[in-house]
């Protein structure tokens, strides 16, 4: 299968998973500089329309059963297992030799599955004492953040925008997740698989873009930030 054909023939459906009306960007092969398709960008007003759907969406979501949101990434974890051949072929069409694309394959199902075996572990509540024993007690409720937003790299296109993710989910919090620029494509066709699954589709958003046109918006509208990059770009986002 080529590079291109990996991409062009699902472009449309994945374009679909976006929240972007902005101006289309080229995607380039980094090992061709061949264009293998474009996308819309998102604008800062996509960001809070998403945002907007997101926060909607993820009280139902939180409100559900532990178990029927661990339930739901145990289903997941087989998904990209059946398809591997599908995302090591995707990886390398922005840049991963083929065993390190089929690593993070591999690595996402296991995410997947140790979060849908451990969550209601992490996330029971908990009782002890209080300051005074035997006269008062505390009890500690793990509650979802709300919209958590990940912005996630470029060399670990897979790995470090969906799995980071799956914690976060699995807790009850909906995602906004921003792809690196060159390597959307990778993020929408995990985000497709979670919705295969059963995902809800307003509880997992995905914005488009470089990180100086919509990064700040995706801050300024979530309630947690996971951030893979660079420190430069690390120290702006902690002091943002």
């Amino acid at each position: 299968m080529t590079e291109v054909a990996v991409v062009s023939s699902d472009l449309l459906r994945l374009r679909g998973l976006l929240t972007a009306t902005g101006p289309a960007m080229e995607l380039r092969s980094p090992v061709t500089g061949q264009v293998i398709g474009e996308l819309p960008t998102s604008t800062p007003a996509d960001v809070e329309v998403g945002a907007q759907l997101a926060h909607r969406a993820q009280s139902d979501w939180a409100a559900r059963p532990i178990d029927e949101r661990a339930r739901l990434l145990l289903d997941f974890h087989d998904h990209p297992l059946d398809r591997r051949d599908y995302f090591v072929d995707l990886l390398q069409s922005v840049g991963k030799d083929r065993l390190s694309a089929a690593s993070e394959v591999l690595h996402v199902a296991l995410t997947a599955r140790y979060y849908g075996r451990t969550a209601r572990r992490y996330l029971r509540s908990e009782r002890g004492e209080g300051i005074l024993p035997l006269l008062t007690r505390v009890d500690r409720h793990y509650v979802p953040k709300g919209l958590v937003g990940v912005i996630g790299p470029w060399n670990y296109p897979l790995t470090m925008t969906i799995s980071d993710g799956l914690a976060a989910l699995v807790a009850g919090n909906a995602i906004m997740l921003k792809p690196d620029h060159q390597t959307p494509l990778v993020a929408l066709a995990a985000v497709e698989l979670l919705r295969t699954a059963g995902l809800p589709a307003d509880v997992w958003q995905v914005v488009h873009g470089r990180g100086t046109v919509v990064g700040r918006e995706l801050i300024d509208v979530s309630d947690y930030v996971c951030f893979t990059g660079s420190t430069a770009t690390g120290r702006t986002v902690a002091a943002q």
